[in-house]
Order: structure tokens, then sequence, then C-alpha cells
């Protein structure tokens, strides 16, 4: 194991370098080199970068959130946002310090290629391979642990390297093929339990339309009745014209009289006050149609993987011109909308996400109560938080709410799908969603979303 040992202790000395030169930090070697049976980092979070040819192995650096936030800042001038900004960071020291060692390892084996650094979050355990470590620590106790892994035996070296990277791109290429099928299949699926949300609220939808349409219908009679009556006077008013152009005095006194009776009989005044007043709430009742077929139409659309700069609180409103034509006589809603900032975010994918937890909030409301909805800024983030005073979840139930085909209604009233995808979806916005319950009591759920992030859904 003497080379395990040696190599450490190298990769600890570039380590050591390139902590000063990248983050201007002070940190040193604070334990001996030792060789353990196996590898296993405890720590928050470790970032590991295999090399491979015709040995294979790894530099691993485990340190815990507050190690890697300090490191990121001294390196950005700021304080990240998110564990993933440090741990860029993090990747970047580890390729310098692997970059380094590895022209060294090189001079004994072949063909050495570094892959790209891979983050992960929480323990870890490589069993039954021998690991070289090391303690690095600065003045103020900040530690970091450094591992390195040689696998002499973990390529066969009868397969040339060309094979192998051979091999490598075929995998390569077979997993893209099989990541571009999932996600065209998540993409159906979301799909297909939006349009199960979307048929949910048809009953309710087409009742929304139906009362405009049924008003705009009387309306439109009403101003037909009215029209036969301008028309009728209209003619009075021809042949009194007509009598003024024969001078016939008489004929025109009578038509004047028959005018009169006309306009009194049919209380033409009011004919005509109420007659702006149909066609205003006609442009209103029409106006009503063409926002929920709006919301409708925007809703039902398939949603891209572009992120966009988007208002939350207008997303809210559009879902609940759906969601209102559903609200039972049984539930009232409350509304809050904060000042929030734009979110690059697919919008049409977390209406979907509030229509769901709305129409969970409906359901989870037997005899009266009451839905809230808030939304607000908190620690970069916009927070939408949507409440319910309704039956609440088991605490037995709650680690199953984001399983697929869970579902805490009864046969027939839900898919089980909706929370499992609305997971899905805040996650890929890099987003989190959290659900408090009492039974008895109500839930409430609320989703977190970055505010700062670009390019496609993750």
């Amino acid at each position: 194991m003497k080379i395990i040992e040696e190599h450490t202790a190298l990769a600890a000395h570039y380590a050591v370098a390139a902590l000063s030169d990248m983050c201007g930090a002070s940190f040193r070697a604070a334990a001996p080199i030792d060789v353990l049976p196996a590898f296993e980092a405890t720590q928050d979070m470790y970032v590991s970068l295999l090399f491979t040819g015709t040995v294979y192995g790894e530099y691993i650096l485990a340190l815990d959130y507050p190690v890697a936030m300090m490191l990121s800042e001294r390196v950005c001038g700021v304080a990240p946002e998110q564990r993933e900004q440090s741990a860029e960071v993090v990747a970047e020291l580890l390729n310098t310090i692997a970059g380094a060692s590895l022209s060294d390892l090189g001079a004994a084996h072949r063909k050495l290629s570094l892959l790209t650094p891979r983050t992960h979050f929480g323990h870890a355990l490589y069993p039954n391979i021998p690991t070289g470590t090391t303690l690095l620590r600065d003045d103020q106790g900040h530690e970091i642990r450094l591992y390195f892994i040689l696998d002499l035996m973990k390529l066969d070296l009868t397969v040339s390297y060309d094979e192998a990277v051979a091999d490598l791109k075929a995998s390569n290429s077979a997993l893209a093929q099989a990541n571009q099928a999932l996600k065209e299949q998540q993409a159906r699926l979301v799909q297909a339990e939006k349009m199960v949300s979307v048929g949910m609220l048809a009953s309710g939808v087409a009742h929304e339309i139906n009362n405009p349409v049924q008003y705009i219908q009387y309306n439109l009679e009403a101003l037909e009745g009215y029209q036969n009556v301008i028309q009728s006077l209209l003619g009075v008013y021809r042949s009194i014209e007509d009598s003024v152009t024969r001078r016939d005095a008489t004929g025109i006194e009578q038509k004047m009289v028959e005018a009169k009776r006309v306009e009194d009989e049919n209380d033409v005044s009011f004919l005509l006050q109420d007659t702006e007043q149909l066609i205003a709430e006609s442009q209103e009742g029409i106006s009503r149609i063409r926002e929920i077929v709006s919301a409708l139409s925007s809703f039902a659309r398939p949603a891209g993987l572009e992120l966009e700069p988007a208002d939350i609180n207008e997303g809210i409103r559009n879902t609940l011109r759906l969601f209102s034509a559903k609200l039972g006589s049984n539930c009232s809603l409350e509304v809050e909308l904060g000042d929030i900032p734009e979110v690059f975010c697919n919008v049409s994918e977390l209406n979907q996400v509030f229509l769901n937890l709305l129409i969970n909030a409906q359901h989870a409301i037997d005899d009266h109560g009451t839905i809230r909805i808030l939304t607000m800024t908190e620690e970069g983030s916009v927070v939408v938080r949507i409440s319910d005073t309704g039956c609440g979840i088991p605490a037995e139930d709650l680690p199953k709410i984001f399983l697929p085909f869970f579902t805490t209604k009864p046969v027939g009233k839900g898919t089980g799908l909706g929370m499992y995808i609305s997971y899905e979806i805040i996650e890929r916005h890099h987003g989190i969603i959290e659900i408090d319950s009492t039974v008895g009591e109500g839930t409430v759920v609320s989703v977190r979303l970055p505010i700062r992030q670009s390019g496609a859904l993750g």
C-alpha cells in the first residue's frame, strides 16, 4: 500500500497549495496519512473525481456545508445562495488538485485521464477498497478530509485502452438515449395528469361559461325587441318627414301624435338607457368567457423545458380563474398575493402544481372550511403557501405523500400522481415543496422557488 500512501501525501501537498492559491486559505495536514480498508464519508457533502486508464481510482474531498460555503465565499466574494453553488467551487478545487497529482501518477501508469467531478450529499461507503486519507485543517478549525483511491485490479489489463473508451462512449450513448426516452415519457405523464385536472374542472368551467352565455342570450333577445320599437318609431319619423315635404299640416300633426304614443307606450327613454346597460353586461360576459378560455388553453398547453421570467402571482390568478369555477359553497377562498419578483420558471408547469394543491385542499374539506393562498419573498426565494382547514393527513401517511400512485382519497377520486408530479416539477425548478399537516385541523403546503436561475429545466 506504499503507492497509496505516497500519492495521498502528494495530493495533500497539492491540496494545501490549491487552497492557498484559489481561496487564500491556510490549511495544513493535521493528521498522518492512513490507509483504510474501505472508503467512508460522513460529512455533509463530498466531491469525487474519477481517473481511468490502465488503472482506476478517485480523488475525493469531503467536508461540511459551512466549510464549503466559506471556500465559495472566498472565491466568489459573496456567500452562495444554494449548496450546489458551493459544490461547484469545491469541484474546481478538486480539479486543480487531481490535475497536478495525476501527472506524477501517470509516470507509473499509462494513459490516465480525468472524468468530470461529481458532487454527492450525505453519507457514502465504498466497501473493500483500500483508501488513503488525511485531514486538512486551518487556524479557525475548518476541516477537509482528503481521500485517494487506487484500484490496480479494477480494469482488465488485457483490454486495450481504446476498447475501454469505445465501450464507455457506447454506454454513454445508450444512457443518453434512455435519459431522453425517460424525459419524453415524463412529459407525457405530466400532460396526462394535467388533462385529468382539466377533466375534474370541466363541469365547473362549463357552468362558468354557461352563465354569461345565458345572460348574453337574454340581452340579445331584449335588444331585438328594442330594435323593433326603434324601427317602428323610425317609420313614424319618416312619415312626418314626408308630410313636411308635402306641406301637409294635418298629416304632420297626426304623425306627431302617433310618434308620442309609440314613445310613451314603449318608454323609449328607459329603452335607450337599458340598451347601454345590456351592451355593457354583454361585453363583461364576453370578457369573462375570454378569460376562462384563455386560462384553460394556457393550462392545457404542453409545457416546454425552457425557463422564462414569469410573474407567479399572475400564474396563480390564471389558475384561480379555473379553480373558482369548481369551488363549492362549502369552501371560502382567501387570497393574499405579496409583492414578489419575477421567477425564472416554466409557469405552465407551476400552474399545474398550484391547481393540484388547490384541488387537494378542496377535497380535504367535508362540511365547510377555508382555503388560503399566500405569496411572499423569503431568504432569496419566492414562497407560495396553500393551506386548508380540512381533515388533515395522518402522520404515518406524510412520508408517502410524494410516492407515485399513493393517495389518501377514496377509490375513483384521485390518480395518486398529482403530488408525485408536483414534487418532480418543483425539483426540476431547483425548489422545495414541504407539507405540514395535523389531523382535524388542516394542511399547509409550502413551495419555495429560487428567484435566480436560468437555462432549461433539470
